[in-house]
Order: C-alpha cells, then structure tokens, then sequence
C-alpha cells in the first residue's frame, strides 16, 4: 500500500504541464497547483455521495453491470464515489490528474476499509491506453462535468473518447452522469442570466463562484474564490478558474461514433429513467462500445 502511494506520486512528477495546451492551462493550475484548495470543495461534497451512489449501483445493475465488474472512476477526485461503490462490493479503479486529490483517496480508502476492492492512480486520461491494456474495463464512468470539455476542442475530446474506448471491453458501457451541457446552460441564461453562488464549504473557508457563458462558443467559464473565516468577516484568500466547452446532445452524440461508441438512451433522472429533456436536463448518456 505504501508502495502504491509513492509510486503514484512518482508517477504525477510526469505529468507535466506540457500535457495541457494553450488555454487549458487552468487544468494544471485547478487539479495540481491549487488542488489544495479544491479539495475542500471535494470533501465538503462528501456526505452527498453516498446516496447518490445507492441510485448509481441500481441504474447500473439495470444495464447488467452487477458486483463482479471491473469499473474505471475517471476524473475520480478524492475518490468519493469509487469508495462508495467499493463499499457496496465493486472493484473499482480511479485515475485523476491531481496527486493530491489521489493520495487523499489512498487515506479515505483505507479508512472505509476498501483497500481490497480498489485502487487509484495518478494519470492523464490521454495517456490511458499506456496504463491499462486494451479492453480491461467493463465500465467506465464520468460523474459530475468531469473530463469531457476541458481541452476546449472537439478534436481533443473525440480523442479522449478514443482512449477509453480502446480500455473498454467489446460490448462495455460508458456511462456520462450528471454532466451540465449546452442546453441547460444556455436555457438557464435566456431565462434568469448567469447567478453568482457563495458556498460556505468547512469552518475555515467561504467559495463564491462566479460563472460567464460565450454561448457562440459554447465556453463555460467560472471563476472560485476561496475567503478565509475571520469571526463575521471574510479574507480573500485565492482564486482558480476552470474553462469547459459544453455540447449539445447531439454533438456529443457524434463524437462518441466516431469514436467507437453507440448511444444506448439519454436519461433526465437515472431514478425513474425519465428521457433526456433539452434545456432542463443534465446529461445522463449511456453509450455502448461497438
């Protein structure tokens, strides 16, 4: 255990900042250089994942993927709900950019008494296909806007697709759950604008959130800014920004073919499988490997 730990830091020592390309720097500075502080953000997130997971393990075993499948987390953070699933008995492997949020995994695992069923690693999913051999996954999940859009190109993403694609079984499932997208984004807008949000995240630290939307270039943009607690007042502290490029369903939909991926449906709720409804639905997409 021990040994996975360091090696896994060894391993992020490689990934560089050559890795992210021109405007996507803010990966490097959000995941890595300020993934301090975005791990508050994570562990405050905590207490909501495990009943999202109990509707996660069902919608999952209503696809055939039960107990004994072998479950890629991507873009998995500090391991919330790769943990949570390996509590319910799954085995599960989580890769994310930041060494701090996959050394805080190894810690939660250990603590929740997973170590058996789980394993993170330190990686870029561009460089997927040189960790795992080809077909090694029965699933693969992308929870809560992760990964997809972050480059800001199409070209960028098809080729992630690509890469998990080519880790996925023939016949495997990727599943993209509760990603926002360009309809809500832009519904949302049209009718009330874009609101600021204040999160007040542990009992050191206040986030307010300020997001823009370019709808001609389907570019979410948002800027957080941490404030540290002094009795009623709140300091400034520091800021991270993130960039997503959002999609339609449908250029979603045409990306993940050309990649190697057939759309199995579209959900507004994993719940009650309500279909996908544009503009007041997140994506829930279940695509199959062709």
């Amino acid at each position: 255990m021990i040994h996975s730990i360091v090696y896994d830091y060894l391993i992020a020592m490689r990934v560089t900042k050559m890795d992210y390309i021109g405007p996507n720097n803010w990966v490097n500075e959000f995941f890595i250089d300020k993934g301090h502080l975005v791990l508050r953000v994570l562990d405050a997130r905590w207490k909501d994942a495990w009943n999202v997971v109990d509707d996660l393990v069902e919608f999952l075993r209503s696809y055939g993927v039960g107990k004994w499948s072998r479950l890629l987390d991507l873009g998995c953070g500090n391991g919330r709900f790769s943990i949570a699933l390996a509590c319910r008995g799954y085995r599960v492997t989580g890769v994310d950019v930041s060494p701090i949020y996959i050394a805080d995994a190894w810690r939660k695992a250990r603590i929740y008494g997973v170590l058996d069923k789980i394993s993170f690693h330190v990686g870029n999913v561009l460089n997927l296909d040189t960790y795992f051999p080809r077909g090694y996954f029965d699933s693969i999940l992308l929870i809560w806007t992760t990964i997809i859009g972050y480059y800001g190109s199409k070209e960028y993403d098809r080729r992630i697709l690509e890469k998990i694609r080519y880790v996925t079984r023939d016949n495997g499932y990727l599943f993209i759950l509760w990603t926002t997208n360009y309809d809500i984004v832009a519904m949302r807008k049209s009718i009330c604008g874009i609101s600021n949000y204040i999160d007040d995240i542990d009992e050191e630290f206040a986030l307010v959130e300020k997001p823009s939307f370019d709808h001609l270039n389907a570019i979410l943009e948002s800027t957080w800014i941490f404030y540290r607690k002094r009795s009623r007042d709140l300091l400034y502290y520091d800021e991270v920004k993130l960039r997503l490029k959002l999609y339609t369903l449908y250029e979603l939909v045409e990306l993940a073919e050309r990649s190697g991926w057939r759309l199995e449906a579209a959900y507004h709720s994993i719940r009650d499988r309500s279909p996908y409804r544009p503009g007041k639905s997140g994506f829930n997409i279940v695509f199959k490997a062709t």
